[in-house]
C-alpha cells in the first residue's frame, strides 16, 4: 500500500492492510483488491487532513473499499468493530 500511495502514513497502510484481511475473508460478491486497498488508504488521509477525527475518516471512506451496494449492507453492521480492530 505504501508504495502506490506515498501520502500515507505507515500506520495507516498497516490499518489499511489489517482490515481489507478481515472484509476478504467474507464472502462478498466482489472482494476489495490492492488497488480498492489503496484508494480507501488515500481517501481516508485525505479526508484526515481535511479535519475528520481519524476513525470517522477510516469509516467514511469505506465506500471506496467496498463498491458493492450488498456488499456494503453486509459489512456495515460489523464495520465499527472492524476499524476498532484495525486501528489497535
Amino acid at each position: 500500500i505504501m508504495l502506490r500511495a506515498g501520502e500515507v502514513a505507515e500506520a495507516t497502510a498497516r490499518a489499511v492492510a489489517s482490515a481489507v484481511r478481515d472484509i476478504r475473508a467474507r464472502p462478498l460478491a466482489k472482494p476489495p483488491g490492492i488497488a480498492e486497498a489503496v484508494e480507501w488508504a488515500n481517501a481516508a488521509t485525505i479526508l484526515e487532513k481535511g479535519g475528520s477525527p481519524w476513525p470517522e475518516a477510516f469509516r467514511r471512506a469505506i465506500g471506496v473499499l467496498i463498491k458493492d451496494e450488498e456488499d456494503l449492507s453486509y459489512i456495515a453492521p460489523e464495520l465499527g468493530r472492524i476499524v476498532e480492530e484495525a486501528l489497535a
